[in-house]
C-alpha cells in the first residue's frame, strides 16, 4: 500500500499536468485566433486561409486580373531607402522591413481601372519631354478588408513602375524585375574561361543575389579576385553593386 507522503507527491504530480495541459490548450485557441486576424507564419500557411470569395475572385480571373498578378509577383518591390520589400505570389504577399517583423496577407482582384496620363515638362509648359504613364486602379480584397492598389506604369521609357496603397502606409514603393536591370560589368574573358559555361551561370547569380539584396541596384562590378577550390570545384569572388550603399558582396559558383 501507499503511504501518506507517497499519495501527496502523486497528487501533486496530477495537479501539475493538468495545469500544465491546460496552457497547451489555451496556447493551441489562442493560437488559432490570431490565424483568424491574418497574421500568418508563412506563405503557404496564408494561401491555404484564402476565404471563399477570395477563392471565387481568383477562379474567375480575366486577363486583366491575370496581367496585373503577375505584374506584382514578377519582382520585388522596395521603398527608396531600401529598408522596405513587398513580395507577391498569386494569392498572397509579405511586407518585409529592417525595423519590425515580417507580415504576410492574402490578397485577391476584384476589379480593375486603367487610366493613361500625360506629365508634361514643367518648365517648357509642353509635352515635347514628357512622360506617358499608365495607372492600374485595382480593388483587391484583403484579409484586412477591401483595399485599393494603385500602379504605375511608364510607357516608352525606363523608369520603373510604382505600387501604392493605405494598406503598405504612405510609402511609395519601386518594381524591379528579378536581376533584369543589373548589369554585370568587368569580367576578365581570361576568368570566364574558367566556367564550362563561359560565366552565365555566375553573372545570372549575381543578378538574382542583387535583386534580392539591393533591389535598386542597376550594376554590378568585378573586383578582380577569385579564390578557386579545385577539391569543390567552386569559385568564390567579389562584386559592388551601385545601389545608394555601393553594397559589396561575395559570390560562390559551382565551374
Amino acid at each position: 500500500m501507499l503511504n501518506k507522503k507517497t499519495k501527496i507527491m502523486i497528487a501533486g504530480i496530477v495537479v501539475l499536468l493538468l495545469i500544465l495541459a491546460g496552457v497547451a490548450v489555451y496556447s493551441t485557441m489562442n493560437g488559432s485566433a490570431d490565424g483568424v486576424e491574418g497574421e500568418f507564419e508563412s506563405e503557404e500557411q496564408a494561401a491555404q486561409a484564402l476565404t471563399d470569395s477570395q477563392k471565387e475572385l481568383i477562379r474567375g480571373y480575366g486577363s486583366q486580373e491575370s496581367d496585373f498578378v503577375s505584374r506584382l509577383s514578377d519582382g520585388i518591390w522596395t521603398n527608396a531607402g531600401e529598408t522596405e520589400t513587398i513580395e507577391f505570389t498569386d494569392s498572397t504577399f509579405t511586407l518585409t522591413s529592417n525595423y519590425k517583423e515580417s507580415e504576410t496577407h492574402t490578397y485577391a482582384i476584384q476589379t480593375i481601372e486603367e487610366t493613361d496620363s500625360v506629365n508634361a515638362d514643367v518648365e517648357s509648359g509642353t509635352t515635347a519631354s514628357s512622360t506617358r504613364r499608365k495607372t492600374l486602379t485595382a480593388s483587391v480584397e484583403t484579409d484586412e478588408g477591401y483595399q485599393i492598389f494603385t500602379m504605375n506604369l511608364p510607357v516608352g521609357t525606363q523608369t520603373n513602375p510604382t505600387l501604392k496603397s493605405e494598406m503598405f502606409g504612405t510609402t511609395t514603393y519601386i518594381g524591379t524585375q528579378i536581376g533584369q536591370n543589373i548589369k554585370v560589368v568587368g569580367l576578365d574573358d581570361e576568368f570566364l574561361m574558367i566556367f564550362a559555361d563561359g560565366g552565365n551561370d555566375l553573372i545570372r547569380t549575381v543578378q538574382l543575389k542583387g535583386a534580392e539584396s539591393y533591389p535598386t541596384a542597376t550594376e554590378a562590378e568585378w573586383d578582380g579576385t577569385a579564390t578557386i577550390d579545385y577539391e569543390k570545384r567552386t569559385v568564390t569572388t567579389g562584386f559592388t553593386f551601385n545601389n545608394k550603399s555601393n553594397s559589396k558582396t561575395n559570390i560562390e559558383v559551382e565551374f
